[in-house]
Formats: C-alpha cells, structure tokens, sequence
C-alpha cells in the first residue's frame, strides 16, 4: 500500500490527501494511521501514548496532519463499527462528524479489515457503509487488511500479496466487495 506512489501515477498532483479510515472495532485502524503517519521524515511520536493508543477504544474522531514526500497528507482515524456498547448507528453519527474532519472531503475511503472472512457482520457494515456515504463513495475506497502476522503462518509471509489475492478469490462475498472498492 503506497498512497503517494498512487498519487504519483496521476497526472494533476493535490495540494493535500485526505484519508478516513473505517472499519469495526479492533481492525487495526489507529494502527493504520500510525503506520501511514511515519512515513513522514518530520513526524514525532507523542509524549503520551493515549493520544494515539494502538487499542481497540477510538471513542471519538482523530485527525493528523503530515508531509510525505512534499504532499500534505491528513488521516483521520474513526471509531470502531461493531461495538459492544453503541450501536452501529450511533458509531455512523460520530464517523460523519469525523468525515468532516477531512473537509472539503476525503479522497480515499481505508476499508480496514482484520480477517478474510466476509462475515454477516461485516456485511452489515460494508452496507452500512454505502448506506451513509452512498454507493459511490466504493470509487474512493481501499480494503486494506491489517494483522498479517496473525492471519497468516509465518511460512506464508514472504509470500503474503500472492496468498492475500488467493483467499480474497476463495471467498466469492469478499472479492465482490474488493472489486466495488474502485
């Protein structure tokens, strides 16, 4: 996954790069962010880790904001869908508002998910997803999957992109919804 090489590729370059991450609780989101937000040179770990835990209790929206590569790149992490407290509408409540946070708008959806299975509740919030956003926002979405070292042997780990493809292609609900993300 390389956003700035994708951006790269097109032709007109953005004064900035919005990014949302969704996903249900526990996906990896915040450490998503983490990851995308040291690959600035300029970036500092904060003093405290609550500012940005890698735990699974993002109870309100986070915005960074970063250089990479001379391109502004801002990521917002959103709260956990699946929540044992809320219900997933209320979690969409506090995601719109954290959609804002990316005004005038995001130009990538991270659709983060932790495990191939297309399970009933993940389907349930791939549509709540389209359901808020609207079926078009699947233009701007990327499925990326988070935990590879869990969801793979380690012998399979110098192969992960070809075993990633394979089991995306054995489950027929899950590649359609990789296919959606344009």
């Amino acid at each position: 996954m390389n956003f700035i090489s994708m951006r790269k590729k097109s032709s007109k370059q953005l004064s900035q790069l919005r990014i949302v991450l969704i996903g249900r609780v526990g996906a990896g989101k915040t450490g998503l962010m983490k990851t995308i937000l040291r690959s600035s040179k300029d970036y500092k770990e904060p003093d405290s880790e609550s500012h940005l835990c890698v735990c699974s209790n993002t109870e309100k929206c986070h915005k960074e904001k970063v250089e990479i590569d001379n391109q502004e790149v801002v990521v917002v992490d959103t709260p956990g869908l699946c929540h044992s407290k809320k219900t997933d509408q209320e979690v969409m409540e506090e995601v719109k508002r954290c959609v804002s946070l990316a005004s005038p708008g995001p130009h990538a959806f991270l659709i983060v998910l932790d495990e191939f299975k297309f399970t009933v509740e993940l389907q349930n919030m791939v549509e709540l997803i389209w359901k808020t956003f609207g079926k078009n926002a699947a233009k701007y979405a990327l499925v990326v999957f988070t935990h590879k070292y869990e969801l793979l042997d380690q012998s399979e780990l110098g192969k992960a992109d070809e075993i990633i493809k394979h089991k995306i292609k054995e489950n027929s609900q899950l590649q359609q919804f990789v296919s959606e993300c344009e």
